[in-house]
């Protein structure tokens, strides 16, 4: 358990008696074991993509309509699917200047090792992959766990989507202060807190990176070489998953 490796090292520190530089020494190794209750999915190569890039958010309604047109729309998803077409103009590969570049290899490894369609990988989204002191909850005294949402929108119009894979969190906020890391933990997307729960009252905030969990929308996956070793790519669509 992530809290019981947590509880070790911290009583190791304690007792060992050597000044430590929490800040710069431990808080790094804390944070990797604070998400490392979440489950792991292969990353998609960081490889800058070429514009444009296209997304479109997606619904599923049901629409039944009577003989005077009359709509009835029931809804059959809270959340969006999100439908990301990307493409690469550039990937290089082998040796150009006594470089060695694995562009080309990254990619096309990551759509072998998905079996195409087959399997869920982790895309860090550039337009949309942070949120600073987004709000978790609000305490009541009671509850030690708070699952991490994203916010969408702002005002009346906005929507709080589940995130489903985090990369790091940079800190934790009650009320605005700072808590110690030995004072909580991160698992299956959720901010644990251990043994005190927030006061009532208490708004509840994270900082933190998060991946996408997408799949690959089709089971081909073609590739030009317009130059040696230089290989560029079609469009190539994405989607994300609401549960794997």
């Amino acid at each position: 358990m992530p809290s019981l490796l947590l509880d070790n090292i911290v009583q190791e520190l304690l007792v060992s008696c050597i000044p430590i530089p929490i800040n710069l020494i431990v808080d790094n190794l804390v944070q990797e074991i604070l998400v490392q209750g979440n489950a792991y999915y292969p990353e998609i190569p960081t490889i800058p993509v070429c514009f444009s890039i296209k997304v479109r958010p997606t619904f599923k309604t049901v629409i039944g309509t009577n003989s005077s047109d009359r709509e009835m729309r029931v809804p059959q998803q809270v959340f969006p699917l999100w439908e990301i077409e990307i493409h690469y103009d550039e990937l290089r590969s082998g040796v150009i200047n006594q470089q060695t570049y694995t562009d080309f290899m990254q990619v096309m490894q990551n759509f072998l090792m998905m079996y195409g369609k087959g399997q869920v990988f982790a895309l860090l989204v550039p337009w949309d992959y942070s949120r600073k002191d987004q709000v978790i909850g609000t305490g009541d005294g009671n509850t030690l766990i708070f699952p991490i949402y994203r916010t969408w929108g702002s005002g009346s119009a906005f929507l709080n989507e589940p995130v489903k894979s985090i990369k790091q969190v940079f800190n934790v906020k009650v009320n605005g202060n700072i808590v110690p890391f030995w004072f909580y933990s991160i698992v299956n997307n959720q901010v644990i807190f251990s043994g005190i729960p927030p006061v009532v009252g208490a708004v509840i905030t994270i900082t933190f990176s998060f991946y996408y969990l997408c799949r690959y929308v089709d089971n081909d996956f073609e590739v030009t070489e317009f130059f040696n070793n230089a290989w560029e790519t079609k469009p190539i669509k994405l989607r994300s998953v609401i549960q794997n």
